[in-house]
């Protein structure tokens, strides 16, 4: 499973438990993808596995570094597959209250792949934020009437 899959599935596990709580869907983010693929990566690259890198700090300073000033939660996993990885998080009760979240409304998912004694391991970096809904425009008010400038004459009229 290539790691875009292995995304794509924890993405799907990640909705269908969502569902299963009937809590709201989340929307995927780019910019929560890439910064939990980087994080991914980091862990992949430099054979660690956590919340802080030694190279990149804690989550709150990779949201600073992203100029993403917003409420977030990170989940970080290892397993064999996509499937063991979800389950480890929602056997965990701090990562299963992330997972659940009502009020996070975007998630990010980053998925790397190391080789290990015992096969391919997958890092995982979940990323879940609670972004501003938008506020719909006020309503446009009508332009105002345009004023005849003193002396001016109607159009197409004669003097």
């Amino acid at each position: 499973m290539s790691p875009a899959a292995a995304e794509q599935r924890i993405l799907e596990l990640l909705a269908a438990a969502r569902e299963d709580a009937h809590v709201t869907a989340l929307t995927q983010d780019d910019e929560l993808a890439a910064l939990a693929r980087a994080h991914a990566q980091d862990m992949a690259e430099h054979g660690f596995f956590g919340h802080v890198s030694p190279t990149t700090g804690t989550p709150m300073d990779r949201f600073q570094r992203a100029n993403l000033l917003l409420p977030f939660g990170e989940n970080v996993a290892q397993g064999p597959s996509a499937e063991a990885a979800h389950q480890m998080l929602m056997d965990s009760p701090g990562h299963r209250a992330n997972m659940l979240q009502p009020e996070y409304t975007h998630v990010g998912v980053g998925v790397a792949m190391r080789s290990s004694a015992g096969g391919t391991v997958l890092d995982v970096t979940i990323l879940f934020a609670k972004r501003p809904t938008a506020r719909p425009a006020p309503p446009n008010p009508s332009p105002p009437a345009k004023r005849a400038s003193p002396g001016a004459q109607p159009r197409g009229a004669r003097p």
